[in-house]
């Protein structure tokens, strides 16, 4: 069966409408390019419905269009309403404009959290953890103000703002995607700080639902346990660069003869090593917690 006698161009509906269902192969993978696209095929369907209507009067061909109107200009509307802005309060507007934003985060899907968080002002001297007796049952990040960190009454890392107080502890106790219990190995003091801080399974049950979101968590969390590691690794090279150094000068500076240089070199051997012991001994501790996650 062929055509035996072709129609003229339908109406300038008709046209408009089909101009704006091909802008729809345009638009870009965003939420705002979603957003164009629910509205141009609510467009197109106003305009599929007007021409159904008024110039090939089909009851079916309108309501059909009428459908699709609704459909596609209230998801419009429902994405403008989670695209509207949302204002935080200081400490969590802080955060998210300094590790969420910049990572892609709208402000709609942080809302959740800043929902859940408590901001809490911890004055001077107050103990947050306490070294192999306190458990981790929250995770806190400082805004500002600082926090000390001490292992074995030994003074381990002071951290700044926009530091999580219990990456480590967080990371361990998720392992399993539940929220184990985690005891604390370093001793948390405050230096006078503000922290934001978030009960640990009501946290779970937010990123559980919202895998962007908890990827970005861990990201962020994974960053700041680089950046505990990359200092504790830059510690301990000073002092082991120390060590080196201050061992060296006996055997370069004092060489009288062959047998006073042997037994010289011999002694430097052994203090050097037993020092190193020492040394080793005393830097070890101060990144126990971290050490632990990573031999786990």
């Amino acid at each position: 069966m062929s055509c035996t006698e072709w129609l003229g161009a339908n109406h300038t509906y008709f046209q408009i409408a089909n101009l704006f269902l091909a802008f729809t192969y345009f638009v870009p993978n965003t939420i705002k390019g979603f957003l164009l696209l629910r509205f141009f095929l609510g467009t197109a369907g106003f305009f599929f419905s007007m021409w159904a209507s008024i110039i090939l009067c089909a009851a079916d061909t309108l309501a059909w269009n009428i459908v699709f109107i609704v459909v596609n200009f209230g998801h419009a509307s429902y994405m403008l309403y989670k695209m509207r802005r949302i204002n935080f309060d200081d400490e969590n507007e802080l955060v998210y404009t300094t590790l969420f934003e910049s990572l892609g985060i709208e402000r709609w899907q942080y809302a959740p959290l800043a929902n859940i968080s408590t901001v809490k002002e911890i004055p001077n001297t107050e103990i947050l953890a306490i070294e192999n007796k306190t458990q981790g049952e929250c995770v806190s990040i400082i805004t500002s103000g600082s926090i000390r960190v001490e292992k074995h009454n030994k003074f381990l890392n002071r951290l700044k703002p926009y530091a999580f107080i219990d990456s480590p502890e967080w990371i361990m106790s998720t392992q399993s995607g539940g929220a184990m219990p985690v005891t604390y190995e370093v001793t948390v003091i405050s230096e006078g700080c503000v922290i934001i801080q978030w009960q640990r399974k009501t946290l779970l049950k937010i990123l559980r639902t919202n895998t962007f979101v908890k990827n970005v968590f861990d990201s962020i969390i994974g960053r700041d346990i680089a950046s505990k590691l990359f200092d504790s690794q830059k510690s301990l090279m000073q002092h082991v660069s120390v060590n080196v150094d201050t061992q060296s000068l006996p055997s370069v500076v004092y060489e009288p003869s062959d047998d006073t240089t042997r037994q010289t070199k011999a002694k430097g051997a052994t203090e050097s090593n037993e020092q190193t012991l020492v040394l080793h001994n005393n830097v070890q501790p101060k990144y126990g917690a971290i050490h632990s996650l990573i031999a786990e």
